[in-house]
């Protein structure tokens, strides 16, 4: 009976590996979004705070 127990244990691994696998495709297919209106870039931040460059 233990060894059936690991059935479930492997499907849930299993999810969570499809899920990963999921997200991480769709963060490297997915095409960069634009920033929101009025909100600045990081150049503009680092330079307003007065560091690196």
């Amino acid at each position: 009976m233990l060894v059936w127990m690991r059935v479930p244990g492997d499907v849930i691994f299993s999810v969570g590996a499809v899920a990963l696998a999921w997200f991480t495709l769709r963060l490297w297919a997915a095409p960069a979004t634009a920033l929101p209106e009025g909100m600045p870039d990081d150049d503009t931040a680092l330079k307003a705070a007065g560091g690196c460059g």
